[in-house]
């Protein structure tokens, strides 16, 4: 019953053997084993306890024990039975490989490497093991290191559609590949699938443009092989998996930051036909959709990425950009304060939002934020400009001066039409006080050309990844 998977009618005879023989070893450890499938830790955990009282040193019992502990959450516990299981039979892979994998969960990398190297010893075909010592070499940025492990797992399972695409994250991120390398893998991959006509493989013709777009640019030839690399393995990962999201994710996230935006997108429509309520790929293709500038579209992408997460901080401040370049800064400014709700001491986020108060006329409020991001970064020449500005519109001559002066103090490499600006700003306020100031009225420029001379918030920079494993 237990071979076919009928585990709570298997448990009934089991526990009928037990009532007859109260030390049936077999009995108790089968019986653990159907509850374990069963998702019952703390009654499978008691089994496999009983079948070790029958025969203390069976190291398949502490192996198993370890296993529903491990399955309950109970590591340190688990680590302690694989490590009884090693004692016992030291040559068996599986044991050091699982004991790897509690270290792992507890975030001890360093030991899990170890055991996963042990696992590899005893068995070097072992592929979990070999593919989880390559996931943890990656968090320890140990990216050579864990490219040679991958590529051990794909010697093993060839067709490793998670071994390829994390190989091709870390290529990616990397940045940096033997240049002979790349070339003849790109160059195997385009010859191997010539007559392939699936979306997902029509884009490495496209990516073909690379190499001359990246030598046209100066970029160095090794950050040009890593993109070729990395494109590679996300195709050959797509290739054994189409249903394989997060490798065509990573494929349109690559082609974005290359600037091949309609790349990008097909890639993103792909990715979100397969998974189409993921909000790191909604969010990303709307960040695609602002690099091409259509507004609109990455404002519908982030709304949808809100709604399904509604502490998305990034999905707000991307919002509020698209809404402030549409010059729709009151939906700007709500989005950056709902983010500051999530983050009270963004600069960025009171930065912009303080400059679309200031497109408002709401000088105060623009006032106030400036100086919040002020307290955090006092040498601040965009928020020091423009809160002068804004001192200067609501008549707070002296204050703006001060900060005029700042800024001509800090930023000798501003544009020089800029600085002749502040300085006649300086010159007139200086000159005439306060009070002179309000008498003379007429000299004043007008709100609107005060207004052309704020600086425009930098642009954010934030995007969302997903390089699962």
């Amino acid at each position: 019953m237990r071979k076919e998977g009928k585990f709570r009618e298997a448990i009934e005879e089991y526990t009928n053997a037990i009532n007859l023989d109260p030390n049936h070893f077999k009995a108790f450890f089968n019986r653990g084993f159907a509850r374990d499938k069963l998702c019952l830790f703390e009654d499978a955990i008691s089994d496999y306890s009983q079948a070790l009282r029958v025969e203390p040193n069976n190291a398949y019992a502490f192996y198993n024990r370890g296993i529903s502990r491990d399955r309950a959450g109970l590591y340190g516990e688990a680590i302690k039975d694989f490590s009884r299981a090693i004692d016992i039979i030291p040559d068996n892979s599986d044991f050091y490989h699982n004991r790897g994998f509690c270290h792992r969960k507890q975030g001890r990398l360093d030991m899990a490497v170890e055991d996963y190297s042990m696992a590899m010893e005893k068995n070097p075909k072992h592929f979990k093991a070999t593919y989880n010592k390559a996931w943890c070499l990656d968090r320890l940025d140990q990216l050579d290191e864990a490219i040679n492990f991958y590529t051990i797992c794909l010697m093993i399972q060839p067709h490793s559609s998670n071994a390829i695409h994390n190989r091709g994250a870390i290529y990616e991120k990397q940045g940096k590949i033997v240049e002979g390398e790349a070339e003849r893998r790109a160059e195997n991959a385009i010859s191997s699938d010539k007559n392939n006509t699936h979306s997902h493989f029509r884009t490495r013709r496209a990516f073909s443009v690379i190499a001359p777009m990246n030598l046209l640019l100066n970029k160095p030839f090794s950050r040009f092989a890593s993109l070729i690399a990395a494109v590679v393995d996300f195709e050959q990962a797509c290739k054994f998996d189409r249903h394989a999201h997060s490798s065509l994710h990573a494929l349109a996230m690559v082609a974005d930051r290359d600037k091949r935006h309609d790349v990008a997108m097909g890639l993103f429509n792909d990715a979100l036909k397969i998974d189409p309520r993921n909000s790191v790929y909604l969010h990303n293709r709307g960040f695609c959709f602002r690099n091409m500038t259509n507004y609109r579209s990455a404002i519908e992408d982030f709304s949808d990425c809100i709604a399904f997460d509604g502490k998305s901080f990034s999905g707000f401040t991307n919002r509020g950009y698209c809404w402030r370049k549409l010059g729709h800064f009151e939906k700007a400014t709500s989005d950056y304060t709902s983010a500051l709700a999530l983050d009270p001491t963004h600069v960025k986020s009171l930065n912009n939002r303080a400059y679309c108060f200031a497109k408002m006329e709401r000088f105060r409020d623009a006032i106030e934020d400036y100086t919040r991001v002020l307290t955090q970064d006092p040498t601040s020449v965009h928020a020091l400009h423009n809160r002068g500005i804004s001192f200067e519109r609501i008549g707070m001559m002296a204050e703006a001066a001060q900060d005029f002066k700042v800024v001509l103090q800090l930023d000798a490499s501003a544009d020089p039409m800029l600085l002749v600006n502040v300085e006649r700003k300086i010159g007139d306020l200086g000159g005439r006080g306060s009070a002179a100031a309000k008498q003379s009225g007429t000299r004043r420029a007008s709100t609107a050309a005060a207004l052309k001379n704020l600086r425009r918030p930098s642009t954010l920079t934030s995007k969302s990844s997903s390089f699962g494993v």
